[in-house]
């Protein structure tokens, strides 16, 4: 680990094991600039580059924790500093609570102009929710005590401050003086020889998907990099090719089915429908445009003959495993509750039918979740982890819904977009240490998991008005299928 940190300038000072936290920590810096690549990766390049060295010095560090903080396999051997909320579902032997003092810890309120010395108390309902009291404080004070399995050491001292409220202690610290008080002492230990300390190390529970499995098959040392220290690949520029060529096959297909046309003078109008490459400059964009055009146009004159012999068109990719509801004038509702639709400017709808009634579970709230989850659970992989903690804001283990078992009783998993907008995100509680939330979906979807659909006819093309977020679809007239 060391010599791969000389090679590129950085020589770890201190123990030897400090070379692994710098490539944990490396690892998550290659995350903070994937996650900033996928939000502005069309912003002139200079710019670019000023608001990312904005947002290392203003905003990453209250964002993403230390990469070794987010570790599965293993844990570097070094004490562990983090908050309280970190440390959820984690123990250790010794665990230290400092900074109990008056005004930190419970934390004192802001002073000056609220949110709720303008919004009116009636205006919002269950108003103490959002406001943080002392009772809460008090809950992750406990939080942060029963972290330690055998000892718990609690401090307080003058915070070098001009504050006055930050030189008394806690009243955490005056409630732990009580317990001692209060609590019987264990009976002396009986004399033995004191054993040499050794670092508390544990089996890791290690859930892998099928891809994390094929990298460390194919290069171990890969495999090392991405999914123990956490290095992101970069960005493909020409991302949406292939399921742009995809979409374009589908459809040649499926107008020889139905008697369209198929000739080259449809290439054209097929590749600007279906080539989607968000993450493309302008120069490279129109070169996969142009090459997607030559591949279509070989494949026509190479198989277009071929075309009556056709019996089935492949479905397009995604178009039976998720579905949403209609709206005779707006189209599916999904066109207007899609989140992350990077401003693509048409869509093609297909109307779908059941072959007989489906079994069907229905999230009507986070029990429905919750319920669904503990019947058929499944450890999340440990390339998605990491993500999931750093959204919810804890650490432990994750459960998901396994699909494979849920379609031994189920055909459809709807979930409404009012339990989408309430519950989406936020994490549910399930047993001790471990927690689930409602993650892959978008508002006012169901999950088809058996092959209980079909098409029922040709679909219909839509295109934005403009490329406002609230932008409105209007279909598009007069094309023969």
């Amino acid at each position: 680990v060391d010599d791969g940190l000389a090679v590129v300038g950085l020589v770890p000072v201190g123990p030897s094991n400090r070379g692994e936290v710098i490539y944990y920590n490396l690892g998550k810096f290659s995350q903070v600039i994937s996650d900033f690549e996928q939000i502005h990766f069309q912003s002139e390049p200079n710019q670019k580059y000023r608001s990312f060295a904005d947002h290392l010095k203003y905003q990453a560090e209250s964002i993403y924790p230390e990469g070794w903080l987010e570790t599965r396999y293993v844990m570097p051997n070094a004490v562990q500093i983090m908050t309280i909320h970190q440390a959820k579902g984690l123990e250790w032997p010794v665990v230290f609570v400092p900074g109990l003092v008056r005004g930190r810890f419970p934390a004192q309120g802001a002073g000056g102009v609220q949110p709720w010395s303008v919004i009116p108390g009636g205006a919002v309902r269950n108003k103490d929710d959002y406001r943080t009291t002392e009772e809460d404080e008090r809950r992750l004070f406990y939080v942060a005590c029963t972290r330690s399995q055998k000892f718990l050491r609690l401090t307080h001292g003058v915070d070098p401050t001009e504050k006055r409220a930050w030189r008394e202690p806690s009243v955490f610290w005056a409630e732990a003086e009580q317990a001692l008080v209060e609590i019987d002492p264990p009976d002396p230990a009986p004399e033995r020889a004191p054993f040499e300390p050794e670092p508390n190390r544990q089996i890791a529970e290690v859930s892998l998907s099928f891809s994390e499995l094929k990298y460390a098959f194919d290069c171990p040392y890969a495999f090392k990099l991405r999914f123990m220290y956490g290095f992101n690949p970069p960005t493909d520029e020409a991302l949406g090719l292939g399921k742009g060529l995809h979409d374009c096959l589908f459809e040649l297909h499926d107008r020889a089915l139905h008697g369209g046309d198929t000739s080259l003078d449809c290439v054209d109008e097929l590749v600007e429908r279906h080539l989607h490459t968000p993450f493309a400059y302008p120069e490279l964009r129109e070169n996969l445009a142009t090459a997607a055009k030559r591949r279509l146009r070989a494949y026509l004159e190479q198989r277009q003959q071929t075309f009556a012999e056709i019996e089935h068109a492949e479905r397009p990719i995604d178009a039976l495993n998720r579905t949403k509801r209609s709206c005779p004038t707006l189209g599916a509702i999904g066109l207007l509750l899609e989140e992350d639709n990077f401003g693509a400017p048409s869509a093609r709808c297909w109307p779908v039918r059941t072959s007989r009634s489906p079994r069907v579970f229905e999230i009507c709230g986070d029990d429905d979740w919750r319920r669904l989850t503990e019947r058929y659970p499944i450890e999340v992989t440990f390339g998605r982890r990491g993500n999931w903690d750093q959204a919810a804001g804890r650490t432990g283990r994750w459960l998901l819904p396994d699909w494979s078992l849920v379609l031994q009783d189920d055909d459809a998993v709807p979930l409404s977009a009012m339990v989408y907008f309430a519950a989406s995100g936020r994490v549910l509680a399930l047993e001790r240490d471990v927690a689930t939330l409602i993650a892959g979906w978008n508002a006012d979807e169901t999950y088809w998991l058996t092959d209980v659909l079909a098409f029922a006819g040709a679909p219909t093309d839509w295109a934005a008005a403009d490329h406002h977020p609230s932008r409105t679809w209007h279909p598009l007239k007069g094309r023969v299928e």
